[in-house]
């Protein structure tokens, strides 16, 4: 019996010692469960973002249709949109390959001090672009900073972007050589242009045509930006180009004698659309009417003129639907024709905008109101701030005209907006002045200038209104503000 007893002691603790060494080895395994579970986790989400099914991500997407991806996709804003899906995932690139639209915004730019691709790279990428877009309709943007001469295109490149003039609805050629601009011309001319819609050229070293300029037509074009024409006689060979314009900017030019004048208003006269012209020009030796024959201009509605004597322009251009008139440059004064009133050229003119003046040039004022006596609002886009002794002259003459006793001028005259002024506490100053307009029956009804002035409107405000100057030039050619 006692060695019974014992053996079953023995027995026993041995079963507990290998139950302790069981519990052991489980609470090894446990742990090593969890790393392997921890680790299991992570690769799992690594995985998981790879395969563009990240739990981060809604669920929902998984089931979008590609055919509305690819429409979510051309929604996005951006040049080089498609380029940054393409790089998603597998699927989000099959789709963007796929979607020509993405790859329609075709740039060859190196913007100058900024960091970006090399020339060689610009290069690449549009090519790239050009062959993904298919037949889809384009936008191409040449700049290639002239003043380093970063980017040279080949004639491979050329005849790429020739071949798909046939479906380019903008064309940009900026800050380029004269060489680089005459081969870009030659090899977008070789192809029709049906749907362009808008086309910006700009050479600083002279933009020159030597030969017909989308000669095959373009019916769709209505804007034009043309900067640096050497020769304006060369002008001829865009005539077919140009029938259909309604918008036309043309800058950095100069009309040096009668034959040029005559080719630049052959130009505009034939352009039987044309409503909105602005010119800015650095030269201009025409003899004034009647020595030179008038552009007439039937449909215009909108000019804007950019000299140092911007009348000089203007009294050549005869255009009887014209209803908005800018003007930049000194308003000098200077001899007509004695057998023509000087409003005689725009009868309907509604809106005068001095683009460019300085307060102190408002000495030279009185002319304005002469030349054109029935404007519904005057906008002031001033360079300096308005001082108060320039703004009641502008009320003065508005008051009695050229002669203390003469008849008030400008009797349409509803609203006056300027840009920017000395002191918010010009207000109280004009009271007076103000009060004699109104007690002459003048239909003037509104200050505009910066900021919000209500507040300081006092006894000005109980007898016209006083608001915030803001600027509706149409924005297709925005007119820049001035900076001092």
């Amino acid at each position: 019996m006692p060695q019974i007893k014992e053996n079953r002691r023995l027995r026993i603790l041995s079963l507990s010692k290998r139950l302790e060494e069981i519990a052991a080895e489980k609470r090894k395994h446990f742990f090593h469960l969890v790393n392997l579970s921890i680790e299991a986790k992570a690769v799992q989400l690594e995985y998981d973002g790879l395969q563009n099914v990240s739990t981060r991500m809604p669920r929902g997407i998984h089931s979008v249709p590609d055919e509305i991806l690819a429409m979510i996709f051309e929604a996005g804003r951006g040049p080089h949109f498609g380029l940054l899906v393409s790089r998603v995932s597998h699927r989000w690139r099959a789709i963007a390959l796929t979607s020509p639209r993405l790859w329609a915004h075709i740039r060859y730019i190196t913007p100058p001090g900024k960091p970006g691709l090399s020339p060689e790279a610009q290069i690449d990428r549009g090519a790239t672009y050009l062959a993904r877009s298919g037949v889809a309709p384009v936008d191409v943007r040449i700049n290639s900073n002239y003043q380093t001469n970063q980017i040279s295109l080949s004639a491979d490149v050329l005849q790429a972007i020739s071949k798909h003039m046939g479906n380019c609805r903008h064309l940009s050629v900026v800050d380029v050589g004269s060489i680089s601009m005459r081969g870009i011309l030659d090899y977008i001319s070789r192809q029709p242009a049906p749907f362009l819609r808008s086309i910006k050229l700009y050479a600083p070293s002279g933009l020159v045509f030597s030969s017909p300029f989308l000669p095959r037509g373009a019916p769709l074009l209505r804007t034009v930006q043309l900067n640096g024409v050497d020769n304006l006689n060369t002008f001829t060979f865009c005539f077919t180009a140009l029938q259909s314009v309604t918008h036309l900017r043309l800058t950095g030019m100069s009309i040096i004698n009668m034959e040029t004048y005559s080719t630049f208003r052959a130009l505009l006269m034939s352009l039987q659309s044309l409503n909105h012209l602005e010119v800015k020009l650095i030269g201009w030796q025409v003899a004034p009417l009647p020595f030179a024959f008038p552009i007439v201009l039937p449909t215009l509605q909108i000019l804007a003129v950019d000299y140092i004597h911007p009348l000089k322009i203007t009294e050549t251009i005869h255009a009887a639907s014209l209803k908005s008139l800018s003007l930049a440059g000194r308003l000098v004064e200077y001899d007509t024709s004695p057998d023509m009133p000087t409003h005689y050229h725009y009868p309907q003119l509604e809106h005068l905008v001095l683009a460019s003046y300085y307060s102190k040039d408002l000495a030279e004022f009185p002319c304005l109101p002469k030349r054109f006596p029935d404007i519904q609002r005057l906008t002031c886009l001033a360079f300096k701030d308005a001082k108060l002794a320039d703004i009641r002259r502008m009320f003065e003459i508005i008051v009695h005209g050229h002669e203390p006793d003469s008849s008030p001028r400008w009797s349409s005259l509803q609203s006056i907006g300027i840009s920017a002024v000395h002191k918010q506490a010009i207000l109280p100053a004009l009271v007076s002045i103000v009060s004699k307009l109104k007690d002459a029956g003048h239909p003037f009804r509104s200050l505009l200038i910066p900021k919000d002035p209500k507040s300081e409107a006092g006894a000005l405000g109980e007898l016209i209104e006083i608001g915030e100057f803001y600027n509706d030039w149409p924005t297709i050619f925005p007119l820049k503000m001035p900076t001092a």
